[in-house]
């Protein structure tokens, strides 16, 4: 992917955060933006390459704000469950993928199982995979990313069936009857065998991401803001120091590098370097609306109201320890209980360090109208996932009741001056940006009900939620996420998708993405 040295993106409406721009074309040298405006005004060399974009809308490049991407490239490289109808169904998958694997006894992975959707939990044993795989050790992440699924042979290798391995702060080990394994980690616990898995080396890392990274190319994505483990960030390192990412990298750290972070002296959202940056300390305040561990004021109807998965005064001593070596908070926060207990935890913050650290609460899948006005007081960013309306569907009156109504109040949060960006939670959702927003803007489920449509953002925002927002998200409105002169040159043309109903967007509709001024991804 070598950088161009004049390249004209012409026959295109420009636009971004501040609208349609004046012109039609974009004058891209030595991976910036060099000029934009009309053909006929622009000076070109006569060397110059053009490229005819045919109309399409040309934009910044597109960042999904919220992935495990490592975990994605894995799971792509593993065995997919995400399409099983019935656990009949996920059976013959895993029967299929066990007689084509290899017979040895290296570790067996991937993910996409949906319990909510699928029924039969208690099918969904240890035993059950023993009866598939054998010795052989798997594993298998659920669709919400917070349980793990596996054999006996994976659970012994990590401690769990002897009692030597127990699970860290935050979660627990299934169990049955008889108070042995049942083959389910939940939340953190399932780090027990993500630590007894051997490492990863270079060679089969740099085979998933670069297949991965070009997935996301012809997305039209350029960027992903990432919550992933430190082994993860020394591949992302290695590869940005290579000139090999491809992609703009915004990485928060986990709460367990909090003290070597700081020893370190990584500050959030700084250093110079053009394709990893760090940003907060990720830390997680609650589980999942499924899982009914998203902590809520009401009650589940299991009487339950999910969990905290610290005290109020825990997180306030994290985020004040970070914050005095200038790192700001990434904090995971689902039901509107959840949020509210973030949100005074960074208000307290705060009002000791002052505001100039980004701090962002991840998800606020369930936020109280009374919070709304605090979140924009304090610019907390919020990192939401539309994309998730489409699964949560069935289950958000069910289990949320009537704080279901306040899910995903998007409409509401813009227009207070929440600092809103978008993203997918990839592998939990798809990293499809065009799927994400159609549900940001039309707000349907698989069954074509509305789901409070006064919530919706228009096209214009939901497009800026993944740039012009998503820039400051990651510490980058310098550089990225606009379309000016002196701007780095990520950007993404698309047939224009405004004024068309929003089920005829797809990916198939991405005309270009360039990526530091180099063309990565052309559809012909």
């Amino acid at each position: 992917m070598s950088t161009v040295a004049g390249l004209l993106l012409t026959g295109a409406r420009l636009f971004d955060a501040r609208g349609d721009l004046r012109g039609d074309s974009v004058l891209v040298c030595d991976g910036r933006i060099a000029a934009f405006g009309p053909r006929r005004e622009l000076e070109l060399d006569a060397a110059c390459e053009v490229i005819d974009l045919g109309g399409a809308l040309l934009l910044a490049g597109m960042t999904d704000t919220h992935t495990h991407f490592f975990e994605w490239a894995r799971r792509r490289a593993g065995i997919d469950l995400s399409g099983a109808q019935s656990f009949d169904d996920l059976l013959t998958t895993l029967r299929a993928a066990a007689a084509s694997v290899p017979d040895d006894p290296e570790w067996i992975g991937g993910g996409g199982w949906d319990p909510h959707f699928l029924g039969d939990r208690g099918r969904f044993t240890r035993q059950t995979l023993d009866q598939v795989f054998g010795d052989r050790p798997v594993f298998f992440e659920a669709r919400d990313y917070h349980t793990l699924w596996c054999n006996t042979e994976a659970l012994r290798r990590a401690g769990v069936m002897d009692g030597r391995a127990e699970a860290p702060a935050g979660g627990w080990i299934g169990r049955d009857a008889a108070g042995r394994p049942d083959g389910l980690l939940h939340e953190t616990a399932w780090e027990l065998v993500r630590t007894a898995r051997p490492p990863v080396s270079d060679a089969v890392a740099d085979r998933w991401l670069d297949e991965s990274r070009d997935a996301l190319h012809r997305l039209g994505l350029t960027g992903v803001h990432c919550m992933e483990p430190m082994d993860v960030l020394a591949h992302y390192r290695r590869r940005a120091d290579a000139g090999r990412a491809g992609l703009r990298i915004c990485f928060h750290t986990p709460l367990e590098d909090l003290d070597a972070r700081i020893e370190r002296g990584e500050a959030s959202y700084a250093g110079r370097d053009p394709w990893l940056r760090l940003g907060g300390v990720k830390v997680f305040m609650d589980g999942s609306m499924g899982s009914r561990t998203a902590a809520m004021y009401d009650a589940y109807p299991d009487g339950g109201a999910g969990t905290l998965l610290m005290e109020a005064d825990e997180l306030v001593a994290v985020l004040d320890r970070a914050a005095g070596a200038s790192i700001a908070g990434t904090v995971h926060a689902i039901g509107d209980r959840t949020v509210d207990v973030v949100t005074e935890a960074i208000e307290t913050v705060r009002a000791r360090y002052g505001g100039h650290l980004r701090h962002r609460i991840e998800h606020a899948q369930c936020v109280r109208a009374t919070t709304v006005p605090r979140l924009a007081g304090h610019g907390i960013v919020c990192a939401m996932q539309p994309v998730h309306l489409e699964d949560d569907l069935p289950l958000l009156d069910r289990e949320w009741g009537a704080a279901a109504a306040r899910a995903y109040p998007l409409r509401e949060m813009w227009d207070a001056g929440v600092p809103v960006c978008l993203g997918s939670d990839m592998p939990v959702a798809t990293p499809d940006p065009w799927h994400g927003l159609r549900l940001t803007v039309a707000r349907r489920g698989r069954d074509g009900r509305e789901f409070h449509p006064e919530q919706a953002l228009a096209v214009d925002e939901a497009l800026a939620g993944y740039t012009a927002a998503a820039a400051p998200a990651g510490g980058r409105e310098a550089d990225l996420g606009r379309i000016a002169v002196g701007m780095r040159a990520d950007l993404t043309a698309v047939d224009d998708i405004r004024g068309e109903d929003a089920d005829t967007w797809s990916a198939d509709r991405v005309r270009l993405t360039m990526v530091d001024g180099a063309v990565v991804h052309h559809a012909v």
